[in-house]
This record gives C-alpha cells, sequence and structure tokens, in this order.
C-alpha cells in the first residue's frame, strides 16, 4: 500500500510540472504576440548588470538595480521587458523582465554546435 501511494504520488507531481511548464510557455508565446516590440537581450549572459539591448534597434538600456533579473545567473539572453524609462541620451532603464526561452539565440546557437 506504501508503494501505491509513493506511485500515485509521483505521476501527480510530474503531471502538476508539466502543468507548470504548460502554463508558463502560453505565457512566454503571448507575451511574445503582444509586446514583440519589447524584447531584449542581455549584452552579456554571465553579467547581466552590462545592460541589455532593445531587439530590432540601436538603443541600449540598463537593467532596473531591483531586478530580479540581477539576482542569479539568467537561464536565457532573451526578455520581454514590460517597465520601460526613457533616460534621454543615456538611452533606457527596463524592469518587469519575463525570460523568453522558446526562441532563445543561446540556445540555438548551442544546438547548431
Amino acid at each position: 500500500a506504501e508503494v501505491a501511494k509513493d506511485i500515485i504520488l509521483q505521476a501527480n507531481l510530474k503531471r502538476k510540472k508539466q502543468d507548470l511548464v504548460a502554463v508558463s510557455t502560453i505565457v512566454e508565446r503571448s507575451l511574445i504576440q503582444v509586446f514583440s516590440s519589447q524584447r531584449v537581450q542581455l549584452i552579456n549572459r554571465n553579467k547581466p548588470k552590462d545592460g541589455v539591448n532593445l531587439l530590432g534597434s540601436e538603443l541600449k538600456g540598463r537593467i532596473r538595480e531591483s531586478s530580479v533579473t540581477l539576482w542569479g545567473q539568467p537561464k536565457t539572453r532573451s526578455f520581454i521587458g514590460l517597465s520601460f524609462i526613457n533616460l534621454g541620451p543615456l538611452g533606457f532603464e527596463i524592469d518587469l523582465l519575463h525570460p523568453i526561452v522558446d526562441n532563445d539565440p543561446m540556445k540555438e546557437e548551442k544546438e547548431e554546435m
């Protein structure tokens, strides 16, 4: 009976993880569709403080100091930014970054190697 409970628990955990991945994918695709003009890419994935480039333009910006993106090692270089502050000739400051994994150029480079 204890083994059966463990098997059922493992199956439920696996299903919940799959559901979370599916929801995350739906959110990601929706953000890309609605906010594609707000897509940015880290200049240096290993040093997010180096800033971002706004894709499709020559604009460079920095990530707001309070952004969660600066707290750790990002798993992707591409993000949709939901909060932009124009800093004039200094570029822009960005926050509320949502990672975009599906079309990540770093992922494509790794697959080609």
